[in-house]
């Protein structure tokens, strides 16, 4: 059946429900009447995915939009089961609010009731998960992590209390990038006289955005405001001493996740008022940004690269969750083994284990789980798949 008959017909299912609710805004109906619904067992056909939703909503057609919602984003979350990572979460969730329609195949209301708390549904959702990637991809809310990638540097500064025109400081970030053979996306300058906030999210949020138009997938953000504390005579020279009080970060562009900071104050010294100024921030920010990277480095292979023994799909899991299964999948397996949470979408998670115990070890430990049943459904190389049944 085409796409537009199968609307008309479920828009003609609930037209003598939708009547009773007219007036109600829909930004208070979406408040006042989500239902935290669960996703039951979701069936992969060869070009569709099938989800069952319980859910409440104001009209019996707003609660059919908010299960498709669901729907779609679960398929975006095991869309991530691959060599993509997602970025610009924030800003998804507004997108398919608006054109999830277009990737919803079909919907069938299995069960309906109306009652004091609004009009509940069981129903069938199918999406097109083929579609779902292609158009991710091309709006650049999929990307392929390369093994190398790219960082954008945004640093503010002031020099006795006057913002600089060009900053030292993040021209030694860059540089340290640089010398290290890390990428670095330059050319994104920001505005002479901008303040770095990392207090501020709607700041922080304003860089992300700008690193993900520039194509960065991590982010240094940070200020320094560089001080005059003294002047003494050492041997024949007048050395001028400057301070800086720094404060760095390194930021995962896909979702804002900190990967390190770094508050220190540092002092230096110097025959002239430029030499001592420069000097002071341009050494405390290229070892700053040096050691914000040793830091960091292998999480990001673990996390984003699967650079691990294997990764794991549970279908169905809240955050709270999350937290329950990877320290159970931990303490299970032992050994040094850890769960890191490579994302986490439309109740979609997915770990990458580091583990040294074999796959037998694995499957015995999902057979134990006894919080709700777990499954293994599918295993592709060291891709696994576990149904998560409530």
């Amino acid at each position: 059946m085409p796409n537009k008959a199968r609307w008309s017909i479920a828009k003609k299912i609930s037209r003598t429900c939708v009547a009773t609710a007219m007036g109600v805004q829909l930004a208070a109906a979406i408040m006042l009447c989500e239902s935290p619904a669960r996703a039951e067992l979701a069936v992969e056909t060869h070009d569709l995915l099938e989800f069952k939703y319980q859910q409440v909503g104001a009209t019996e057609e707003e609660a059919i939009r908010q299960a498709s919602i669901r729907a779609v984003h679960a398929t975006i979350g095991r869309v991530l089961f691959s060599d993509y990572s997602l970025q610009a979460e924030d800003l998804l969730t507004a997108y398919i609010a608006k054109n999830w329609q277009q990737f919803v195949a079909s919907y069938y209301v299995l069960e309906r009731r109306i009652d004091r708390g609004g009009f509940g549904v069981l129903v069938r959702v199918q999406t097109f998960p083929e579609k779902v990637h292609r158009d991710l991809r091309e709006k650049k809310f999929l990307y392929k992590p390369e093994p190398n990638p790219h960082y954008a540097v945004f640093i503010s500064e002031t020099v006795n209390n006057m913002p600089t025109p060009i900053s030292n400081a993040r021209l030694a970030s860059l540089k340290a990038l640089s010398d290290d053979g890390l990428k670095v996306q330059d050319a994104v300058v920001p505005m002479p006289g901008y303040k770095v906030d990392l207090a501020d999210t709607a700041n922080v949020a304003a860089a992300r955005a700008a690193a993900i138009q520039a194509g960065a997938e991590v982010l240094i953000i940070g200020s320094t405001d560089t001080m005059r504390v003294g002047q003494e005579k050492v041997l024949l020279d007048d050395l001028i001493t400057y301070e800086t009080a720094m404060k760095l970060a390194m930021i995962r562009v896909k979702d804002g996740r900190v990967l390190g900071e770094v508050n220190r104050t540092v002092r230096a010294s110097g025959k002239s008022e430029d030499e001592a100024a420069a000097g002071v921030t341009i050494k405390a920010f290229g070892d700053a940004t040096r050691e914000l990277v040793a830091n960091a480095a292998g999480l990001r292979e673990r996390e984003v690269l699967d650079k691990t023994k294997f990764s794991v799909m549970f279908t169905d899991l809240t955050e709270d969750e999350v937290k329950g299964v990877g320290k159970f999948l931990e303490s299970r397996l032992s050994y040094g083994t850890k769960a890191y949470l490579r994302s986490l979408h439309g109740n979609v998670a997915i770990f990458n284990l580091d583990t040294d115990r074999a796959y037998a070890a694995l499957e015995r430990a999902i057979i134990d789980f006894d919080q709700f049943d777990l499954r293994i459904t599918d295993r592709q190389g060291d891709r696994i798949t576990v149904d998560v049944q409530h």
